[in-house]
């Protein structure tokens, strides 16, 4: 603020010189120094003054600018959410029920209702070929399987790494017992189980590297029974990544949850699968935020706000209402043969943007604002200079008018109109009050010689040193004039009687007969007063001038350098 405030002072200097030099150059100057430091100061303030006013003005615009494109900005970041999350949300859907349609025409194939009818172990080929090529056109099968009603393995296809093979019938394993075999056989006709989303197990412990799986069985029935199951194990990393790829367009960071909160999907994958490791059991959403997923669950689809950021969140069903789950189990592989339906079997796809990231996406707007100020700021700054310096010019301009008609251009005294209307208010004053007033009319004895011996710069250079001792032996509330040429006149207000004024006009006169030094030289003069004392003399203003020269002249005709008082008589 300093610097700024040093700067602006440098420009109005620069500003005034100039105008101080236009003035002398017009001979209106007087006591310029002082003026110019003086009008400096008021326009110095006046431009705080209006700065100030316009700077308010033009933040209160930016604050509301700002205000106006942050709402907009945050609503395009909404929508962008919310449209990215509807279309992972459709993809998903998508996948599921694609998914879903190829187990259903897997249970309809007619290669195993033929050989469900005929036992024909030549069809089988057949069968698996169909299995491999749907696993090899999908890439997102792990395995693909016929089991009979005994829980015995037909037909088991393995997918790996774009590679499909068909298990042999010795390696063929009884699943009997397994939960996913419990559950579908005992589902009707048109019935689909789906098992949690969680992680492969094989042999009881986690597949590593972690694999994501689905599965998903439908029952077998020919014309007469039910004769088995088909089962698909859906590597379900084909369906998180759909969630990543899709996620480009997203400003937040992606996220899959289930039903209890526990992250299927995040940036942090250290987060994941609390609800299967046991290290990571606390890694849970509704744990670290638990009033936005009271919120999501509450509200199932939508956007909300918080010191937390910006989440936007869906609920997908994967199962349609035509088909049933059942399945629901804490432990992912231990069967409870409950059954559910589709309304409680759902996963919360989410988006999150962070306090971090939301100031990050609006920083821009902060510097397009910050921008902005500062060009208003300097035009702001460079305007209220210019207006504060053009109306204060016109203020110096009228106030060198008015000293032009009031005052002496040389010595800076009141001129005789200015005189004439200070010794009217003194006259008034004295009337209404009963005060007196004293008059005194000098003449400056020798200072004709002065002008012809030194010239008239000498001349002009007497009368001011001159008028400053006037005004050193005179009262601030007393007036002293230059009336014209080497004459002068001072009105003393507020006088007890003559003998007063007869004091003054012997300082006067012992002040001016004092040496006066020169730049040419020293030199001497002296001082003719005339003086009156009102209201012993009840004249008007110009009367009593007139009075006071004629007393002035009666001291010049005794021999100079006296003070004579007019009478009367």
């Amino acid at each position: 603020m300093y610097s700024f405030y040093l700067l602006i002072s440098i420009c109005f200097n620069l500003y005034f010189k100039k105008k101080v030099v236009d003035m002398q150059k017009a001979g209106l100057d007087r006591s310029l120094n002082f003026r110019k430091r003086y009008y400096i100061s008021k326009s110095m303030n006046l431009f705080f003054v209006l700065f100030f006013i316009f700077e308010a003005f033009v933040v209160f615009l930016l604050l509301i600018f700002y205000q106006f494109q942050s709402h907009s900005v945050l609503d395009s970041l909404k929508k962008q959410e919310n449209y990215t999350v509807k279309m992972q949300k459709s993809e998903i859907k998508n996948t599921f029920s694609d998914i879903i349609s190829d187990l259903i025409f897997l249970s309809r194939q007619n290669e195993l209702q033929s050989y469900l009818k005929t036992g024909d172990e030549k069809i089988r080929p057949e069968i698996e070929l169909e299995y491999m090529e749907l696993a090899l056109c999908k890439k997102k099968y792990g395995q693909i399987r016929y089991i009979d009603s005994f829980g015995q393995e037909v037909i088991r296809i393995n997918y790996n790494k774009g590679l499909s093979f068909a298990v042999k019938r010795k390696n063929l394993q009884n699943k009997l017992k397994r939960y996913y075999f419990c559950d579908t056989i005992m589902l009707k006709k048109g019935e689909v189980f789906v098992s949690p989303l969680d992680l492969n197990i094989e042999n009881g412990r986690l597949e590593k590297p972690f694999m994501p799986m689905i599965r998903l069985g439908i029952p077998v029935f020919d014309d007469k029974k039910k004769r088995g199951i088909v089962l698909i194990n859906y590597l379900a990393q084909d369906m998180l990544d759909v969630i990543k790829r899709t996620s480009k367009t997203l400003t937040g960071s992606p996220m899959l949850l289930n039903d209890k909160g526990y992250w299927l999907l995040n940036r942090d994958s250290s987060k994941e699968w609390g609800f299967m490791l046991a290290d990571r059991k606390d890694e849970n959403f509704s744990r670290v935020f638990r009033e936005e997923w009271k919120s999501i669950i509450d509200k199932k689809t939508g956007q909300i706000y918080t010191e937390n950021g910006l989440f936007t969140f869906t609920t997908i069903y994967p199962l349609k209402n035509a088909i049933k789950s059942i399945t629901g189990f804490n432990d992912s592989y231990i069967s409870i043969l409950t059954e559910i339906n589709s309304d409680r079997y759902f996963w919360i796809l989410l988006a999150h943007v962070s306090p971090d990231v939301l100031e990050e996406y609006i920083q821009p707007l902060k510097e397009k604002v910050f921008f902005l100020g500062i060009v208003f700021f300097i035009l702001i700054a460079f305007g209220s200079f210019f207006l504060a310096i053009t109306i204060t010019g016109r203020k110096i301009y009228r106030n060198h008018l008015i000293s032009f008609f009031h005052y002496d251009m040389l010595t800076s005294l009141p001129n005789r109109r200015f005189f004439i209307e200070k010794l009217e208010e003194g006259l008034s004053h004295s009337k209404r009050y009963g005060n007196k007033l004293g008059l005194l009319y000098i003449d400056i004895d020798g200072f004709k010689n002065v002008n012809d011996s030194f010239g008239h710069a000498a001349g002009d250079e007497l009368l001011v040193k001159v008028s400053k001792r006037m005004l050193a032996v005179t009262r601030e509330t007393d007036t002293v004039a230059r009336i014209g040429g080497d004459e002068f006149a001072v009105v003393l207000f507020q006088v007890n009687d003559k003998s007063e004024i007869q004091i003054v006009g012997k300082k006067l006169i012992n002040e001016i007969n004092k040496p006066v030094n020169l730049k040419r030289g020293t030199v001497n003069v002296g001082a003719s007063i005339g003086a009156l004392l009102y209201p012993d003399t009840d004249q008007d203003p110009e009367e009593l001038v007139k009075l006071a020269d004629k007393a002035m002249y009666i001291s010049k005709s005794k021999g100079k350098n006296i003070c004579t008082m007019y009478e009367l008589n």
